[in-house]
């Protein structure tokens, strides 16, 4: 799938214009990880998202220093890391390879600019935020 094609499917970009999905296209990065790897860790510094373009990523907690509890996996179309646009914060949990993975990459700084330049993106992007969180939050409740 190409890469507009993707990002106009992504929950957080909704109603965005075709131009304004291009903007964020235009500070899309693209990455490869080989199976095995880490991509986030817990508590490390955020300052990017991803979205996945290939490939399965498994999220997990790490309970003590032996052991990580297994929260989800996350298939092609899924995206992480968008906490990190927000806010300065530790990462909240591990991001790791299942399978080889091709992605896309959005730094906040990067990110932060296209937001300053245009309002209508901004008030886009943290509405659909807000409702991707609240449908997250009422799944994890029942």
């Amino acid at each position: 799938m190409h890469t507009l094609e993707l990002l106009k499917q992504i929950p957080i970009f909704n109603g965005l214009s075709t131009d304004e999905i291009k903007q964020i296209e235009e500070v899309s990065r693209p990455l490869t990880f080989d199976a095995g790897t880490t991509i986030i860790r817990e508590a490390s510094e955020g300052s990017s998202m991803y979205i996945l373009l290939k490939g399965k990523v498994k999220i997990t907690k790490s309970e003590n220093r032996s052991s990580e509890v297994f929260i989800a996996t996350l298939e092609e179309g899924s995206f992480f890391g968008e906490l990190s646009l927000f806010d300065n914060l530790p990462r909240s949990s591990n991001v790791i390879a299942i399978s080889d993975c091709r992605m896309l990459h959005i730094k906040k700084d990067d990110f932060d600019k296209v937001l300053s330049e245009n309002i209508r993106i901004s008030n886009l992007f943290y509405k659909n935020c807000l409702t991707e969180y609240f449908d997250r939050f009422r799944k994890v409740s029942q």
